[in-house]
């Protein structure tokens, strides 16, 4: 059985390591929700037509938002 635990913007923000604004500008078409399943980082995206939409399964969205993720962790460290 998977556990699975809802995150708000903030608490997304601060996992991803990406502020609250970045993470908001970048999903700028819909409401955000972020989860963790099983220890594993889920993003799901709820668009103008209120479908829900895996991240992963988005080709455009995911390499965005994943450098984007890295781009800021990266500037954290230096």
């Amino acid at each position: 059985m998977s556990v699975v635990e809802y995150l708000d913007l903030p608490s997304a923000a601060r996992l991803t390591g990406v502020s609250v604004t970045k993470l908001y500008r970048f999903i700028h078409s819909g409401d955000l929700a972020i989860h963790k399943i099983n220890g594993e980082l889920v993003v799901k995206v709820q668009d103008l037509l209120k479908q829900k939409t895996d991240i992963k399964d988005c080709e455009l969205l995911e390499p965005t938002f994943m450098n984007l993720i890295t781009e800021v962790k990266t500037e954290n460290i230096n």
